[in-house]
């Protein structure tokens, strides 16, 4: 059975390259051992490329990003949450609904936020980097 990894951390505010860079690596460093990850990045720039086709669609796929998120995070084994940055509204609203989903949340990063009262109550692993965090995947994933 396939497991499926889904990556959250801050899209707005950062260069497209900042926001996908980790999301990119994950998403090949966990397919060399057969687990998936959903990339919310790549899944946005393919409603972008319909947007650019036909602009009247623009806000109906606005209304989809929500939706295809939360679909991908309630068939998710885990939640990955990159924490190396503050001020992060989205990625608090993931990890509040991975928790009331009961989803394993395992973040990496040493921002202020890993201080957070919610982040130290609601996150179940952190470590200070992303190649730790997926090796602790790989390892847990690749058992089952």
């Amino acid at each position: 059975m396939s497991k499926l990894v889904y990556l959250a951390g801050k899209i707005d505010g950062l260069s497209w390259d900042k926001a996908n860079k980790w999301r990119e690596r994950a998403v090949i460093e966990l397919g060399l051992y057969g687990i998936s990850a959903y990339n919310p990045l790549a899944h946005q720039a393919h409603l972008r490329g319909v947007a650019e086709i036909n602009p009247d669609v623009v806000q109906d796929i606005k209304n989809q990003i929500p939706v295809n998120d939360e679909f991908y995070l309630k068939h998710a084994d885990i939640l990955l949450c990159n924490l190396e940055h503050d001020n992060v509204t989205g990625t608090l609203l993931e990890i509040g609904y991975a928790r009331a989903l009961r989803k394993l949340i395992v973040a990496f990063g040493n921002s202020r936020l890993c201080k957070h009262p919610f982040i130290e109550k609601w996150v179940d692993l952190k470590f200070t980097s992303l190649d730790d965090a997926l090796g602790y995947i790989i390892d847990l994933l690749s058992q089952t």
